[in-house]
């Protein structure tokens, strides 16, 4: 499990108008690759992924776990875990109080088939 101390951005947060991001998208952008620690390796074939947004008391209540996967996943395949995000083939995201905000995560092999 790998943990980034920073707070997590919603959607909501990071665009103005439909289809630009903003400054506030910008700058959570450029401190979180500078956070997220180089992988050894950049995942292949189908991945899942585990990741809880830990957010203080006075954001908790008012955030939405949905809106704040977007942004990290896109930053995720920036910094090179992956290629490209369709290889996440599923996501378990949790949105925990915690005293400090931080963003915990953890790559598993997709195991998965469906005759």
């Amino acid at each position: 499990m790998t943990i980034i101390y920073i707070r997590p951005l919603s959607v909501n947060a990071g665009f103005q108008g439909r289809r630009f991001k903003n400054k506030a998208y910008k700058d959570y952008e450029t401190e979180l690759l500078y956070l997220l620690p180089k992988p050894k390796t950049m995942l292949k074939g189908e991945i899942n992924i585990d990741i809880t947004f830990c957010l203080e008391k006075k954001s908790y209540a008012k955030s939405d776990v949905d809106n704040m996967i977007k942004f990290f996943i896109d930053c995720l395949a920036k910094r090179g875990y992956f290629k490209n995000d369709s290889q996440i083939v599923q996501i378990i995201a949790t949105k925990l109080l915690s005293e400090k905000y931080c963003i915990e995560f953890e790559f598993n092999r997709a195991s998965h088939f469906r005759n």
